[in-house]
């Protein structure tokens, strides 16, 4: 789902824009619900794999007093059961409009304009994220890339996504993006009465100094442009960044050989084309992390991990740049045996199913260390 629901290339912003709202905004209303009563023979339309009613077709049925579904109209199915005098219910639709027309003129810059450029939603449609990107920036420090910054506006109807407003940057030719949890308000999941005003109570004080960030981070990219780093240690980066582990709870040796191979083709493929194109250096492996960050290869359902570690690449482009600016820094020390170890491991696979597909591996990144155990 989060190729297509991604600003297209040659789409224009207002376009994509309007494409994705239609995504996003799809209708939701608090539904009174009704329980089948187990004593009467009655056949009510059920939700698939549920026993609510949403209408009231028998009179044995019970209605729920203290409770209400929160119902996706359009697919007649209830995302989630809330309590009917607690919960305010704040649609994607108004989450978004009200971070772009009441927040950002009064916390921002004025005379922007911030559009929707990708939304993060999952099959279920029970929460979601909307990037609103600023398509007419104008960056403070002369750099390579124009990096445009956003919003990310997070909500939910199932409780799992807290209603929120993150800062971001995102890269304006591949639309890779990375989060910075400095820059974020998180608010209850349950949408309690009132939080609309606590969102902007908190988005005032939390954002206060967004303007000095935004040049903090060109600043930050440039130090990162100028530190030599080599591509033959992207995979141990990617490892040591991400807290990669060999192998996954409950899955066989042959689909985490192939999930391996998925994720070191990836790496060598991202680290080619932005080593050719920027040299060996740290901003070229920033942005090997971010594309890996906005596309990542995942066990489950990517869109559910997309959030996180564009947050953790945010945290740790913070860290390394503090790092690299200290003249006894090392990258050999920084990147400890362990990552090293797994970065073997995963290539080891890679290389494995290459010869298996009748293909020659790509030797970036090969080389040989002991295997803790061996």
């Amino acid at each position: 789902m989060l190729e297509e629901l991604i600003i297209k290339k040659g789409e224009s912003p207002q376009k994509a824009h309007e494409r994705l709202a239609q995504e996003a905004f799809f209708p939701v209303r608090m539904q009174d619900l009704f329980f089948k009563n187990i004593e009467t023979e009655a056949l009510g339309e059920l939700f698939p794999g549920q026993r609510l009613y949403t209408d009231m077709k028998f009179a044995a049925d019970l209605k729920l007093d203290r409770h209400v579904g929160i119902l996706d109209i359009d697919r007649r199915k209830i995302i989630c059961v809330v309590t009917r005098e607690h919960y305010e219910l704040v649609t994607n639709e108004e989450a978004c409009e009200f971070v772009q027309n009441e927040i950002i003129p009064k916390v921002f810059s004025t005379g922007r304009r911030f559009l929707c450029n990708q939304v993060i939603m999952p099959e279920s449609r029970g929460s979601c994220f909307m990037d609103l990107c600023c398509c007419d920036y104008v960056p403070p420090i002369k750099f390579k890339d124009v990096w445009q910054p956003f919003r990310r506006v997070g909500n939910s109807y199932n409780k799992t996504v807290k209603l929120s407003c993150r800062l971001g940057f995102c890269s304006k030719d591949s639309h890779d993006r990375v989060i910075f949890g400095e820059f974020k308000v998180d608010l209850s999941s349950a949408h309690k009465r009132g939080v609309k005003k606590e969102l902007e109570t908190q988005l005032r004080k939390q954002f206060s100094n967004v303007s000095d960030f935004e040049k903090t981070f060109y600043q930050r990219l440039l130090l990162l442009s100028k530190y030599y780093f080599p591509k033959k240690d992207m995979l141990a980066l990617y490892c040591r960044v991400f807290g990669v582990r060999c192998g996954a709870a409950g899955a066989s040796k042959e689909n985490v050989r192939f999930h391996n191979h998925a994720v070191v083709s990836f790496i060598v493929e991202s680290t080619k084309e932005y080593f050719e194109r920027n040299g060996e250096n740290a901003y070229s492996a920033f942005c090997v992390l971010t594309a890996f960050a906005s596309h990542p290869v995942s066990w489950f359902s990517p869109e559910n991990d997309v959030d996180r570690f564009q947050s953790m690449i945010g945290a740790w482009s913070m860290e390394f740049a503090q790092q690299v600016a200290n003249p006894v820094f090392s990258i050999d020390d920084y990147i400890e045996n362990q990552s090293r170890n797994v970065a073997a491991a995963l290539y080891r696979d890679y290389d494995a199913v290459e010869r298996l597909q009748g293909r020659m591996p790509n030797e970036m990144f090969k080389f040989r260390m002991p295997i803790d155990g061996e």
